[in-house]
């Protein structure tokens, strides 16, 4: 959800936390020699042990929360945690016959947190993972998607007709129609590129689950 906020927002957060950690270390660095740190130096050194210890309990808690609190995905970032199963439908053609290769069922296995995101894509041939992942609300078109750069890595038997590569995916989803369908598009650079629709294949309560399980194509 970090990535949402406006540049100016993230600066000033981030400016923000870097002083209130120098003062709490002058507080510390005062305690240490037996003097009083101050009233600002105090709550600084309070508020910095706050979000050392609130935020990364937050970020693992988040998934629960969110399902707990569904107005949250309004506020912040619709809960994409789960596997979802569907096709992708590529405009790439066999080399040998020089036809387009028909639907491939596909596997996407998606972890969000508050400060994180990733995607596993899993097909009968390969397995792309993100590199790096952006996150897009488009809140007057009521419309929210996932923009993310990977890595393919084909299975042996096939590397022959199609290498290892890399390309750029986004997915939408939209809340109010179904919030447990994602379509999107993909395109590699190698010049191809294709369609892809998916389901989430239980409801939200695969949000923890997919964190011990391993996909499988």
């Amino acid at each position: 959800m970090w990535q949402l906020l406006p540049s100016y927002w993230q600066i000033t957060l981030i400016a923000a936390t870097g002083i209130m950690g120098w003062e709490a270390m002058h507080a510390i660095a005062a305690m240490i020699g037996g003097s009083p740190p101050g009233f600002l130096r105090s709550v600084s050194l309070l508020a910095t042990a706050v979000l050392a210890l609130g935020v990364p309990i937050v970020d693992h808690l988040w998934p629960r929360l969110i399902r707990s609190l569904p107005w949250l995905e309004a506020l912040t970032f619709p809960n994409l945690n789960g596997r979802w199963r569907g096709t992708l439908q590529s405009n790439w053609k066999d080399p040998v016959t020089d036809l387009q290769i028909g639907p491939r069922e596909v596997i996407v296995e998606i972890r969000q947190s508050l400060l994180w995101i990733s995607v596993a894509l899993s097909t009968t041939e390969s397995r792309s993972n993100s590199t790096w992942c952006r996150l897009e609300a488009n809140r007057p078109a009521r419309t929210f998607r996932l923009r993310h750069l990977y890595e393919n890595e084909p299975q042996a038997g096939v590397a022959h007709r199609s290498g290892k590569h890399e390309g750029m995916c986004w997915l939408e989803i939209r809340l109010e129609e179904d919030p447990n369908r994602l379509v999107g598009q993909y395109y590699t650079y190698r010049a191809t590129r294709g369609d892809i629709e998916l389901r989430r294949e239980v409801g939200d309560e695969l949000a923890e689950q997919s964190r011990a399980e391993p996909v499988t194509a």
